[in-house]
């Protein structure tokens, strides 16, 4: 399953430029990479939350210590999703000059692709999969990433047909999106966890 899922999680961040540049050439293609390049690079913020997480929840039995499993998915959630939403916010103000100062002004197609990306950072600032990890349950993560694999190429085919390097963000947004809600409510349906207050956020 670890495998599996390391391989799903390339696959979420390549097969819409691959798809891109079929569909609509490497300029589209290139147009993308450049905006989602910037939000692929924040990945490292919730990774090294999970770093600090991951031993403190294995210690843990989930039937015996439910609190501390709820607790660290109430701390971590609202940290995170606080941070997240800061963030977007000032990518999507700012993507112009963001994108002007990496790649320059000639990249200005790029700046729409950044904003619709950065409405994925909430669903990535998520520990949801990382608590399915912590109680064993790796392969209900997989299947979880493989139907959200299903949803990024059905997405990717309609949403890059009509709107190009905009469509492929939204694409990967919508995956993002899907990924981590399920996720949720499978943590709350198989008892882990509460999820009200994740909603509540």
């Amino acid at each position: 399953p670890f495998g599996a899922s390391s391989i799903m999680l390339i696959f979420y961040q390549r097969f819409n430029i691959i798809l891109l540049s079929l569909m609509h050439g490497s300029i589209q293609s290139g147009i993308f990479s450049n905006g989602y390049m910037f939000f692929s690079t924040l990945f490292f913020i919730p990774a090294n939350a999970v770093r600090v997480l991951l031993p403190y929840l294995y210690r843990a039995d989930p039937k015996r210590d439910r609190e501390k499993f709820q607790f660290a998915f109430n701390f971590y959630s609202k940290v995170l999703l606080i941070g997240g939403f800061w963030i977007t916010l000032v990518i999507v103000i700012c993507a112009q000059p963001i994108i002007r100062i990496i790649f320059g002004s000639k990249y200005d197609a790029s700046i729409p692709v950044l904003q619709i990306s950065a409405l994925g950072i909430p669903f990535v600032f998520s520990v949801g999969s990382t608590i399915i990890t912590s109680v064993d349950r790796q392969r209900v993560l997989t299947r979880i990433q493989l139907v959200g694999l299903a949803v990024n190429i059905a997405a990717s085919f309609l949403m890059i047909r009509f709107w190009v390097s905009e469509g492929a963000a939204a694409a990967s947004v919508l995956t993002y999106g899907f990924v981590n809600i399920a996720g949720i409510v499978y943590l709350s349906a198989a008892g882990v966890i509460s999820s009200r207050f994740y909603w509540l956020c």
